[in-house]
Parts: C-alpha cells; structure tokens; sequence
C-alpha cells in the first residue's frame, strides 16, 4: 500500500470508526478486522478507545471518549500532528495544522496534497520564497491563494 492510498484507506476506516461509535455508543466493541487499516487499539480506565493506524513515520489515531461521548482524529507525520478531524452531529470539521519552521518541509507539502487529493479536490498546499523567506499558501480553485501563518490551525472548510 503505498502513502497516498494509506492516507485514504486510514481516514475513511476511523471515519466508519466514529459512525460505529456514534451509532452503537453502548454496544461498540472495536475489532480489527472489520476497519482495513486500524492495526491498534487500547483504552483507558477513563473511558477512552484509542485506535491507530500507521505506516512508517505517518500515524492516524482516533480517539473515543464514551464518557463525553466525542471522537477526535489526529494525522501525524514524525509525531507532528498535520491534520485533525472533530465529529460534530455525524459531520466530520477537517483542520489543517501548521506548526512551526519544520511544517515548511517538502515532506510535509506532500503529504498534506495527498490527502487534499483524496478528499478535498482543488486545494493545494504550496511554499513560495519570498525575499529570502518561505511563505507558506493555500491554493484553492486552481488560481486563488491565501498566504498562511505559522503555528496556526485553519479549517479547511474556509478555503
């Protein structure tokens, strides 16, 4: 399986994750088989579910709290979370998130496109240099660009 289709295949196994949950809160019991890409999953004596994919350096964890009855997915790449998606009303809110210096990497623009390519056609995350500095930008409808901050979380519903 290559990274793009990880991506994929990991984001629509803990988003049928979180409908399992939402729809059967008291009867949800997490198997591994039945999610392709989840290969882990531990609780707490809280009452949290913690499900993990993960493919090299790339993590997608879920986790579930039964008592506040709430789900929060996080996407990772070498421990920095890249993008998180919180279920509200069986509505997943998708947010891209930008840290410091290090979220300017080639590594991290492509990761960030590959999902865009899979769910969310037309954005493009892209760096440009200016005056000796690199900006990052979000281009969205083929010719639009938003320049972005730095250690900042933006929806990505905005764009």
């Amino acid at each position: 399986m290559t990274i793009k289709t990880f991506y994929s295949e990991a984001l629509k196994s803990h988003a049928t994750l979180v409908q399992d949950f939402q729809i059967l809160k008291h009867k949800f019991e997490p198997k591994l088989r039945k999610y392709k890409t989840v290969n882990q999953f531990s609780s707490t004596y809280k009452g949290c579910i913690l499900a993990k994919s993960s493919k090299g350096s790339t993590v997608v964890r879920t986790v579930l709290d039964l008592k506040n009855n709430t789900a929060l997915t996080s996407v990772t790449l070498h421990s920095n979370v890249i993008l998180t998606v919180t279920y509200e009303q069986h509505r997943p809110t998708y947010s891209m998130v930008l840290g410091s210096k290090e979220w300017l990497s080639q590594t991290t623009k492509r990761h960030l496109n590959f999902i865009f390519e899979n769910f969310f056609k037309g954005l493009k995350y892209i760096t440009i240099k200016e005056e000796g500095f690199t900006v990052p930008y979000m281009l969205h409808h083929g010719n639009h660009k938003t320049q972005l901050c730095l250690d900042t979380s933006y929806p990505l519903d905005m764009f």
